[in-house]
């Protein structure tokens, strides 16, 4: 398996470029790339709550 490596220099630029070359198109990249973090993130919300109920569950009933 191999590690995937970051270069924050290139996130920066890329950054800063979508703000100095502001148009509807880099507005939309950003707001979609909002909206697919907080996807995830409420996902893995509702699996951590659903996983951790289930083994207080199962503690309860003294089956695990």
């Amino acid at each position: 398996m191999t590690e995937a490596t970051v270069n924050v220099n290139e996130i920066i630029t890329s950054v800063t470029g979508m703000f100095s070359d502001f148009s509807v198109a880099n507005l939309l990249l950003f707001i979609g790339a909002g909206v697919g973090i907080a996807a995830a993130l409420v996902l893995a919300w509702f699996g951590v709550r659903y996983l951790t109920r289930k083994l207080m569950a199962a503690l309860k009933k003294g089956k695990l």
